[in-house]
């Protein structure tokens, strides 16, 4: 039967973020910087047939990886250029979160009450991102499929049966998150499997096959354009991306910071990610402490 994955529960999470992400998505023009960069670049990347390269005002756009410019593309060849189809990405990807996370909620939980897609479409964070020209719905979309793909070899980290479906969706979506916003697209699903596994003590899981599979699949899905985009403009937006030269610089170099009277001022980098340590363990609910009784920052400000 089509679409018999949409049970009654399903179907109404659906409908209710239809009605939350889709009213009104063109009614406000693009204003804001970032949104009016994505769709310009997009618009460009058509008008000049190009797939492989954003560009903005004729020049290269490689703050971020290639695939949301695919689905403006994409958006754009069906829909025309306008502020509704620069959105309506997002807007699918915040529909199929919804739906992907209400689905994993009741193969877990059942059928009864609201589940997590219920829950995600409400939020107020979820809305405004689905309605905006931005790529951070669609990394969340695949961050969450990648580690939902991965929960049965978590569940089971011992079974003998080999489950490539698992290995095979979860490559493809770490693939579609490392093209969408660059390492931060591993890095997240990376980070969330060493705490579990530390958390519960399932050494196993790193045994598996089917995360090995995955890993294989997404390298193999998503170096390509990398390697396209390095045979194209060189090697130093590649590096870029996997932030070697900015974590170099800011590290050891420093950085320069202009307060709003003008003043320009240099702190060398270590000092600078203490600092902001410290002050976040300090300012934190759980610290224990209120923001007034915070030590002083370290001296690490001199003034160029």
């Amino acid at each position: 039967m089509p679409f018999s994955f949409l049970r009654p529960g399903l179907g109404r999470v659906l409908l209710l973020a239809v009605i939350l992400f889709l009213p009104g998505l063109g009614r406000m023009p693009i204003t804001g910087a970032d949104e009016a960069r994505y769709a310009s670049a997009a618009r460009e990347m058509r008008q000049r047939g190009e797939l492989g390269i954003p560009t903005y005002n004729g020049r290269l756009r490689l703050n971020k990886p290639i695939f949301f410019y695919w689905l403006l593309l994409l958006s754009y060849r069906f829909l025309g250029v306008s502020a509704f189809s620069a959105r309506l990405p997002s807007a699918i990807c915040g529909l199929l979160l919804v739906v992907l996370l209400e689905w994993a909620w009741r193969q877990k939980r059942g059928e009864q009450g609201p589940g997590a897609g219920t829950v995600a479409a409400s939020m107020l964070g979820i809305f405004v991102l689905a309605r905006l020209t931005l790529t951070d719905m669609s990394l969340m979309l695949f961050i969450t499929a990648t580690l939902l793909a991965l929960w049965p070899l978590w569940e089971r980290p011992e079974g003998r049966n080999f489950r490539w479906p698992s290995a095979l969706l979860a490559g493809v979506a770490a693939a579609g998150a490392m093209l969408t916003k660059g390492p931060i697209g591993w890095l997240l699903p990376l980070l969330a499997c060493i705490l579990f596994t530390f958390w519960e003590r399932r050494w196993s899981f790193w045994r598996r096959g089917e995360l090995w599979l995955a890993v294989l699949i997404a390298v193999m899905l998503s170096v390509p354009w990398f390697l396209y985009l390095w045979q194209r403009v060189g090697p130093r937006p590649v590096l870029a991306f996997f932030g070697i030269k900015t974590c170099s610089v800011t590290l050891f170099r420093g950085v320069d910071i202009r307060d709003p009277s003008g003043t320009t001022f240099r702190c060398s980098g270590w000092p600078l990610y203490l600092g902001a340590a410290f002050y976040g363990a300090n300012f934190s609910p759980c610290a224990g402490k209120p923001p007034w009784r915070a030590a002083s920052p370290p001296p690490c400000w001199r003034e160029c």
